[in-house]
């Protein structure tokens, strides 16, 4: 089931009107499913913890936000208000059916099947860096449209990003594709640390996800995800790494492959633009590389928040009422105000001592996924993304379940 969520993340929209994922169609189902199973099965406090921490306060925020949107009143998008209450349905139901699954199967090799899931996301995202290469050279929208779900295509965000040489492949926007090829770094570094040695499929692997998310020119990849990767590949790496023959053989045709396709690339000007001016202050450049979310008195975030703040800062402005929050910790402050700023804190925090739960490999992954939710939150609502939060809650999940287990063993 988790193989099959992951696939289906990938998937695209059925019903692009409305946004309606292909992936809706399995996980909806299956949380309406999982809940009966979750009651049956033997108690295991750890699992039913997490499960609490995490959906309590997401179904708090949406009541909240529900409550206040209605107690308003006022023209709201119907579309915007559906979009908004799934941002916040969507993890609920994917931490419940994989709570269901753990509690089911908790007897099963879930050290293979967080592997194999690890395996899956690698092989996706190169898959997907090759839709963008295609993407750079071919007029693709006609297959793209049924991915970003927005009609016409020339108003999606994947399709401005391209104008600036940003590409993206099938995700939604260069936030969005960031985000997953970090995971994606993350993943490769969990198979590898397992493995001991490095093959030649590893190398191709790691190049492709390098140049997936180069291409995107994501910040959070980029100034965030392989820093930050570099730190979880180097801590408490295991002693003996090895590397195979044919990788040192074949090692500089490769990097040669993936300079010459950089190279080809028509990106740089932009990524140019993240190197900062002489004499910038500081304000300057936070608001430089918050992509102006943050760092000067007109920027993005600083204006919502006093709109917020102004208006109703315990409980906020409700449901539907903007398009897009450019932070997850905004997000829940504009549309819950405090009461759902505390919930996604509590949230972060979850996720945290969730990993500190388990055992030391599975911990070093998911503090690692715990960082980049913490950090990708200043640009994004990470935990509630379209694809990225399927990818980010079964890669999670996985690793805790099999972490709890080996540490109580």
């Amino acid at each position: 089931m988790p193989v099959m969520l992951l696939v289906l993340s990938f998937g695209p929209y059925v019903f692009v009107s409305w946004g309606v994922r292909v992936s809706h169609l399995a996980l909806y189902p299956l949380a309406i499913l999982a809940v009966p199973l979750l009651f049956r099965a033997r108690f295991e406090k750890s699992v039913w913890w997490f499960l609490s921490v995490v959906t309590v306060p997401f179904l708090l925020t949406l009541g909240c936000a529900v409550l206040v949107v209605s107690c308003r009143g006022g023209a709201v998008s119907t579309f915007k208000l559906l979009s908004h209450f799934e941002n916040f349905v969507q993890p609920v139901a994917l931490v419940v059916v994989m709570s269901a699954f753990t509690l089911q199967n908790r007897d099963s090799n879930t050290e293979d099947l967080l592997r194999r899931s690890c395996q899956l996301l690698v092989m996706l995202l190169c898959l997907n860096t090759v839709v963008a290469l295609v993407q750079m050279r071919c007029d693709i929208s006609g297959v793209l449209v049924y991915f970003t779900g927005t009609v016409p295509y020339e108003m999606s965000v994947n399709y401005l990003a391209s104008l600036m040489d940003r590409y993206c492949g099938i995700f939604n926007q260069p936030l969005e594709a960031g985000l997953a090829y970090t995971a994606g770094l993350f993943a490769w570094g969990y198979i590898e640390r397992q493995r001991g040695k490095i093959s030649l499929v590893a190398v191709f692997g790691l190049a492709g996800l390098c140049l997936g998310g180069l291409v995107t020119v994501s910040k959070i990849f980029i100034l965030g995800g392989i820093p930050l990767f570099a730190v979880y590949w180097l801590c408490g790496r295991k002693q003996g790494l090895r590397v195979s023959r044919p990788v040192l053989i074949a090692a500089p045709f490769v990097l040669g492959t993936v300079v010459y396709l950089a190279l080809k690339w028509p990106g740089w000007w932009f990524l140019k633009l993240l190197v900062p001016e002489e004499g910038a202050t500081l304000g300057e450049l936070i608001d430089r590389y918050t992509g102006h979310r943050f760092g000067m008195e007109t920027s993005g975030v600083g204006l919502v928040f006093r709109e917020v703040w102004q208006a109703s800062p315990l409980v906020g402005i409700g449901l539907g009422s903007r398009a897009t929050l450019d932070s997850g910790y905004l997000e829940f402050l504009y549309q819950a105000g405090l009461v759902g700023l505390l919930s996604y804190l509590t949230v972060l925090g979850g996720l945290v001592w969730g990993a500190y739960l388990c055992r030391r490999e599975e911990r070093r992954l998911l503090i690692a996924m715990a960082v980049l939710a913490m950090g990708g939150s200043i640009g994004g609502p990470v935990l509630t993304v379209n694809r990225f939060a399927v990818i980010f809650w079964v890669i999670y999940m996985l690793g805790f379940a099999k972490g709890i287990r080996v540490a109580d063993a």
